[in-house]
């Protein structure tokens, strides 16, 4: 289910890079500085999976072998996705590509009836990968974006930490308390 086109009314960081050891694709001087490294960004697909509901879902991920992690907003003429031909569009690609190869880095979910020909134009190039419902291979279970167990992961981790000083407050308010008893007796 795209969104509605409203990715290249949204303004784009074109600045150069800050960070040590990334390049921002959309900064002249970064491009400039390192020849072909926004170029050689490649958008790659794992599988297709029929959601049963008549839409469809596509596992992708990337190729970066520039050595950089390469900095390309969802959206922008670096890194869109198109349904069908129509107006490029942010349905939530990832925006940072690190170095090396990523099989499932997000899921895209699309309905064919609107249009079962979808693109993703990744870099400077652009590298285009076209796939639709009939793409392969299919895949053995509902693709999951590797970063998506990350997170549940980050989320449990955040809320045992907060249970553990939540714990520890009320503990440490029963001592005063046990403590002020036995004082007073």
């Amino acid at each position: 289910m795209l969104a509605a086109p409203a990715a290249h009314a949204a303004k784009v960081d074109t600045s150069p890079s800050t960070t040590p050891g990334t390049l921002n694709c959309m900064a002249w001087q970064d491009r400039e500085a390192h020849p072909g490294a926004c170029e050689n960004l490649t958008p790659t697909l794992s599988c297709v999976w029929n959601n049963g509901d008549g839409t469809f879902a596509a596992a992708l991920g990337f190729s970066n072998q520039s050595g950089y992690t390469l900095l390309a907003p969802a959206g922008s003429y670096e890194n869109s996705i198109y349904g069908n031909g129509k107006v490029a569009n942010d349905v939530g690609q990832t925006s940072s590509f690190r170095p090396g190869d990523s099989t499932t880095e997000f899921v895209v979910t699309w309905d064919p009836v609107r249009g079962d020909a979808m693109q993703w134009a990744l870099g400077s190039n652009p590298n285009t990968l076209n796939f639709s419902s009939t793409s392969g291979p299919a895949c053995d279970q509902h693709p999951v974006p590797i970063f998506g167990n990350a997170t549940l992961l980050g989320i449990a981790a955040l809320t045992g930490v907060c249970a553990f000083v939540f714990w520890n407050r009320r503990s440490i308010g029963r001592r005063e308390w046990i403590r002020g008893i036995i004082r007073s007796s």
